[in-house]
């Protein structure tokens, strides 16, 4: 009775292996839609991403910029904490936010030290959406309220 078990076993595995290949929907990252192949070399691409990304926070960057046009670009840990990855990935591969601000004619950068970020009147009207302390340990904070 061997032979007969190995044979009914068989095809099973062989239909389980086929069934994640259907699966594969189109890469997004979340819920927006994948862009196309140079969208994030063009500068006037990842404006407008950046653009959009303030303005689903419902921060008014000319508020705060009057005089820069170009929408500041945020550090990573804001892109990570409001889930951006795509963005992230596009400042990259333009080469990173040095190089970015530039080619916006000076747009402002978010300082990556959370320390200095806070400091910034456009993140202080953020703070509400942000519960943790950017990043930084918390370790600093607790201690102060536990020793009076």
């Amino acid at each position: 009775g061997r032979c007969h078990h190995r044979a009914t076993i068989l095809p099973q595995l062989y239909t389980f292996n086929q069934k994640p290949r259907q699966k594969r929907t189109p890469q997004t990252t979340l819920t927006r839609p994948r862009k196309p192949r140079f969208y994030w070399h063009d500068e006037e691409n990842i404006q407008k991403e950046l653009q959009s990304f303030w303005d689903e926070l419902h921060i008014p960057i000319h508020k705060f910029y009057p005089d820069n046009p170009a929408p500041p670009i945020p550090s990573e840990f804001l892109l990570n904490h409001f889930k951006r990855n795509d963005l992230r990935w596009g400042i990259a591969q333009f080469g990173g936010r040095d190089s970015l601000s530039h080619a916006l004619n000076g747009a402002v950068i978010i300082p990556g030290k959370w320390k200095e970020a806070k400091e910034l009147e456009i993140i202080q009207s953020l703070l509400h959406l942000i519960d943790s302390d950017g990043g930084d340990s918390a370790c600093s904070t607790r201690r102060n309220s536990e020793t009076r």
